[in-house]
């Protein structure tokens, strides 16, 4: 007898994050400071996951190569758009470079803003360049 589909979808989602490369690893850990209540753990998850070398930030209203830029930038983002941001695909990844689509949706499930982050890795797997595009392509 086969599993009911809610058993496959449980062993799916454990399967995909087990086996998850640390790259995807960190592009989550990436997001979840954009998604943090406060300064400290933006902070603390930027760290986690930025290039401590270099890395370099863009997107089409900011730029930045400073960490706690960048933090500050993200508070200020969220006090515009307080809504939690979302993957809606799967992150693409191979090699040093990886791309996913996210979008932010209001408490009644309309869309505030989408777009397109582009990730670069150093040569220890970190972050070390974001380029965000906002909107559909």
């Amino acid at each position: 007898m086969w599993p009911s589909p809610a058993v496959l979808l449980q062993f799916q989602l454990w399967f995909t994050n087990v086996f998850k490369s640390k790259k995807m690893r960190l592009i989550d850990t990436y997001f979840s400071a954009w998604n943090a209540a406060d300064a400290p753990t933006i902070t603390e998850r930027l760290t986690a996951c930025l290039s401590p070398a270099s890395f370099a930030y863009q997107d089409p209203q900011y730029q930045t190569t400073d960490l706690m830029n960048l933090a500050r930038h993200i508070a200020e983002f969220k006090k515009t758009f307080p809504g939690p941001i979302a993957l809606i695909s799967s992150i693409d990844q191979y090699g040093s470079v990886a791309r996913c689509i996210w979008q932010i949706r209001q408490p009644n499930g309309s869309i505030v803003m989408d777009g397109t982050d582009f990730f670069q890795f150093d040569e220890a797997g970190r972050l070390r360049s974001i380029t965000g595009f906002f909107g559909r392509l």
